[in-house]
């Protein structure tokens, strides 16, 4: 609809609109995590961006969201974009959701962006704050519902391979720390109000998100973590192998 996002979104893959439509459809509790893995150019950082934006979207709407997820009356619900380095961050899903909540008329007339500052979004009239980080640190102290980590397999180009998988891992930890223990539920369960989704393309097969998918295995299978890893041509129409 173009009143959201919709004159941004025309072009967007069908199967990846499917995607983001089965993900929020409401009929059953969504995956807690995920991954987009796979080649280059098929709309990892894109998909990853409406879906923060959509969750902030449903969390701005929440008439008491403090008391809702049993928060400290005034306290910021944040929502962090973590990548190689703050700048690439800001550059990719960070920018996107800048020039969306901007263009927008619902958010515009609801929810503005408070333009005085570009290095985080806040959400006028909400608790709400996207902020972008690129190291461990950047998580701590935050009420952190939900996050994405860009490029997770290339933290630092200077890297080896196994100082970024470290780097990466530091980062997800941390931030996911932050989350099952704010938005957690009581029971036994094990569900997060949050969600995290974790993007890269290929750097090699003992990379990050190459280990982490092997952790999650079982998760995958029961549907807490979603694995999308697919080639341009998976999802663009016309395009053939």
């Amino acid at each position: 609809d173009d009143q959201f996002f919709g004159a941004y979104t025309q072009e967007l893959y069908p199967m990846l609109r499917g995607f983001l439509i089965e993900l929020f459809d409401g009929t059953k509790r969504p995956p807690v995590e995920i991954i987009l893995g796979g080649s280059l150019g098929w709309g990892k950082s894109t998909m990853a961006g409406l879906g923060l934006s959509y969750f902030a979207y449903r969390i701005g709407c929440l008439r008491d969201p403090h008391s809702f997820f049993h928060l400290m009356p005034g306290a910021k619900i944040v929502i962090g974009v973590y990548s190689v380095s703050i700048a690439q961050a800001q550059d990719t899903i960070f920018g996107k959701m800048i020039t969306w909540f901007d263009s927008s008329p619902f958010f515009q007339a609801n929810m503005r962006r408070d333009r005085r500052w570009n290095a985080r979004i806040s959400l006028q009239g909400t608790p709400l704050q996207i902020i972008t980080g690129s190291r461990a640190v950047h998580a701590i102290g935050k009420d952190l519902i939900a996050f994405a980590l860009d490029e997770a397999n290339f933290i630092n180009a200077k890297n080896t391979v196994a100082e970024d998988q470290g780097l990466a891992y530091d980062i997800y930890n941390n931030a996911q720390k932050r989350l099952k223990s704010r938005f957690g539920t009581q029971d036994d369960s094990g569900d997060v109000a949050g969600m995290v989704w974790l993007i890269s393309s290929k750097r090699s097969k003992a990379s990050f998100l190459e280990n982490h998918t092997k952790t999650v295995k079982k998760d995958i299978e029961k549907g807490v973590t979603r694995l999308l890893d697919y080639a341009r041509w998976d999802v663009e129409p016309g395009l053939e192998t």
